[in-house]
């Protein structure tokens, strides 16, 4: 009798080219993530005529090499990312997948499309063709972080990289998980991989839960690149932590880890979607960067609005009030943190002080309160 895991890979296949599955698709729209409580990027990969952006018109597939009806003056096909929540723009790269969606799907030879995510693939989705691919952007922003997004299983992996060049799993200094169904045949469920000498793809030791080839799962990993750990999850059900500096005997202790560029993708033969990419500050993450009131991670005219609207309050203030130093007062001493660090995060501004930046704000503060005087007179 063959044994059991043989049995049941020949189950799958007799499914996949069937076209039978199970009926419970998981997809996780934009701004729905219970692991992210901060966005810094996301795409729904959302057609023009269901009110995405410009070049995202589905139109004649994507030939390589082409240009598919740039509206907007972007080479390809919908590129530039959907949103950026007041980060630099960012774009993906070209010619790597085309926008389908449920009603227009183009199913390969060996991989049939089985259905929609029910989170946003019947208004667009990525679709691409080929042995595999990779595609990504520059990131750098935090070192805390995750990244999400919705996939169908190939007969091989699909998998998130992070790192020092993107769209690639090739750089040394790229880290990259994988994702494969249940009792892979040939390869780890959970694998982790590295470029780099000597190392290539381990196993993790953790289990996946995806039973079949072909359909849609959310694929996610927390990336704690300072305490050198890496969380997995599968329809943001948490599969296990990887400690980097002990797994596979410590192939991975001396990694470098970078969070200069982020990408996805996949690797087996025919075909391929991908909707809802997500990255942003994992759920619980509150950031307190001195002067940043409203915790948006910019210092900006805003927080000098909340310091003036709470000025010289003397007890129970709080960092929402503008109190930054926790002395429970907002005074000249928080006005001068929030000056040092003026313009922080804001797109061309700098993290360190700016000659003049106290006076700015001493400025503002002034017009500021000789207004609230004119009110209240």
């Amino acid at each position: 009798m063959p044994p059991l895991n043989q049995i049941r890979r020949v189950i799958r296949a007799v499914l996949l080219v069937a076209a039978v599955t199970p009926a419970a698709w998981a997809g996780v729209p934009v701004g729905s993530s219970t692991l992210i409580g901060r966005l810094d990027y996301s795409d729904s990969f959302t057609q023009t005529d269901s009110g995405g952006l410009p070049d995202r018109d589905g139109v004649g597939g994507y030939p390589l090499g082409t240009i598919d009806d740039p509206v907007n003056g972007t080479p390809g096909e919908g590129l530039a990312l959907e949103n950026n929540y007041g980060h630099a723009a960012r774009a993906w790269p070209d010619a790597k997948w085309s926008i389908a969606a449920d009603s227009t799907v183009s199913s390969g030879t060996t991989m049939r499309y089985l259905g929609g995510s029910g989170a946003g693939s019947d208004t667009g989705m990525t679709q691409t063709g080929d042995v595999g691919g990779d595609w990504g952007f520059a990131y750098g922003i935090r070192r805390d972080f995750v990244v999400q997004f919705d996939a169908t299983q190939t007969t091989d992996r699909v998998d998130i990289t992070i790192g020092g060049v993107a769209g690639t799993i090739s750089a040394p200094s790229n880290l990259s998980i994988f994702f494969r169904i249940s009792e892979h045949a040939a390869y780890p469920e959970i694998g982790i991989y590295n470029a780099g000498p000597g190392i290539g793809e381990v196993n993790s030791g953790l289990t996946s839960g995806i039973p079949w080839i072909g359909e849609w799962h959310n694929y996610a990993v927390h990336f704690d690149l300072d305490g050198r750990s890496l969380e997995v999850f599968v329809d943001e059900v948490s599969r296990g932590t990887i400690n980097l500096n002990t797994v596979a005997g410590g192939k991975f202790a001396n990694l470098t880890l970078s969070n200069a560029a982020v990408s996805v993708g996949y690797y087996a033969p025919d075909r391929f979607w991908s909707d809802n990419f997500q990255i942003g500050a994992p759920v619980g993450y509150v950031p307190e960067i001195p002067g940043d009131a409203n915790r948006d991670e910019r210092v900006d005219d805003v927080d000098a609005s909340i310091l003036g609207s709470h000025w010289l309050l003397r007890s129970g203030a709080t960092w929402e009030d503008g109190d930054f130093n926790g002395d429970h007062a907002v005074n000249d001493a928080d006005a001068a943190i929030l000056a040092a660090h003026w313009h922080y995060g804001v797109e061309g501004g700098s993290p360190v002080p700016e000659p003049g930046a106290v006076m700015l704000l001493a400025g503002a503060l002034a017009c500021w309160l000789f207004r609230r005087r004119e009110v209240f007179a």
